[in-house]
């Protein structure tokens, strides 16, 4: 029996894919990387971030040099932030209504290789901004997509009832 649904954030809940493409392109070229969005779309779409700069370094330099890795990775975060502040992800279509109707009968969850803050702002002032019990974010789970530990981490919060933030302090992932 189906007791509880955790959704993926990005391209799911919210229509904010194209502009985390964007960012992280900008975030690259910026590294002298590159990413099109043909290659974006058909080998790293579902991946956490940091997983694919890893791979693209790691592709590069047959090493992944952390340093850079956290320089990307904020980088990219500071720009998809200053984009959002004039262009807030709307929610998908039909998105409100399916999950009003789910909270109905289930638990609901959400497990992203998003980061927390750029969550937390996409459901800021959204009918459905307090309808997921756990939000796991991709600072809450040492492992990115497409490892499913995340989704492990997020059953288990479910299951112990309580949220990353009561039992995670502080992971350095990035």
């Amino acid at each position: 029996m189906i007791q509880a649904i955790i959704f993926d954030f990005n391209g799911v809940i919210a229509d904010d894919e194209t502009p985390h493409v964007m960012c992280f392109q900008q975030a690259l070229a910026e590294e002298n990387l590159s990413l099109s969005a043909e290659e974006y779309y058909g080998a790293y779409l579902g991946m956490d971030e940091r997983t694919c700069t890893r791979m693209l370094l790691t592709k590069r330099n047959g090493a992944c040099d952390k340093v850079q890795l956290a320089r990307i990775a904020a980088r990219k975060a500071e720009l998809f932030h200053a984009h959002t502040l004039h262009h807030k992800p709307q929610l998908l279509p039909g998105v409100v209504e399916f999950v009003k109707t789910a909270n109905a009968r289930y638990r609901l969850a959400i497990a992203s290789g998003g980061r927390r803050a750029q969550i937390d702002a996409a459901l800021a002032g959204t009918p459905i901004e307090r309808d997921f019990e756990v939000i796991v974010a991709a600072e809450d789970c040492p492992v990115g997509k497409p490892d499913p530990a995340i989704y492990r981490l997020t059953c288990e919060y479910l299951n112990a009832g309580r949220l990353p933030s009561e039992t995670i302090k502080s992971l350095n992932v990035w």
